[in-house]
């Protein structure tokens, strides 16, 4: 039986799994990785992780029959968060080589940052970058309860999601701002690696976990 800390990181072939098992320990949470679509809907919390392209996302969990099992999870009411890809798949569509389809548990669409003065701001986007707030939105009792506007996360990506109404947080860059956290309910999402972004990312897998 799943211990109330436990946190199971879906292996669906595209995840950086050794550091989001790193980031889950330094958070407090016991994390164990499975590409089982039982022990998906038998998780008590679910990461589902990613670095690489939209559609080979799509293709490795519906090779692994695990699309069913994350609607299932995520009607129970448990906590999902998705991370960077794992994040974009949770939209609607990708344009990333074409158009594709993702799980549609936001509107939206993950398209390519393009940034202005393409010579200074390069894509992909790599480094740190801020958290701000979109106008009348409160971040208590979220993911980012703990964080302060401002707050420096570690982003590497070249797509991100549109922003829409759930959009927790937004990040600039190079004139163009994109969303850099998503939120409802039960499920959320982060372009960003918490895993990588030290005492900031560490507070938000800590809530995601206690939550």
């Amino acid at each position: 039986m799943a211990k109330n800390n436990s946190v199971l990181i879906v292996d669906y072939g595209l995840g950086n799994l050794n550091s989001v098992i790193r980031g889950v320990l330094a958070a407090g949470g016991e994390p164990y990785i499975s590409d089982s679509p039982k022990d998906l809907r038998n998780a008590k919390k679910v990461i589902l992780p990613g670095v690489g392209a939209f559609a080979t996302g799509m293709e490795g969990l519906e090779k692994r029959n695990l699309v069913e099992p994350i609607y299932d999870y995520v009607k129970s009411g448990k906590e999902l968060l998705g991370l960077c890809l794992g994040m974009q798949l949770l939209f609607k569509k990708s344009e990333e080589f074409g158009n594709h389809k993702g799980l549609g548990f936001f509107d939206g669409t993950v398209k390519l940052i393009s940034p202005k003065g393409k010579n200074i701001f390069k894509i992909p986007h790599i480094g740190w970058n801020s958290l701000d707030k979109p106008r009348n939105k409160n971040w208590r009792g979220s993911i980012l309860e703990n964080i302060k506007e401002g707050d420096m996360v570690y982003f590497v990506h070249s797509f991100a999601p549109t922003i829409g109404k759930d959009t927790l947080a937004q990040t600039e860059y190079g004139g163009e701002t994109f969303c850099s956290v998503v939120y409802k309910d039960n499920i959320g999402g982060t372009q960003f690696h918490p895993e990588k972004s030290g005492q900031v990312g560490q507070k938000i897998l800590e809530k995601f976990i206690k939550k």
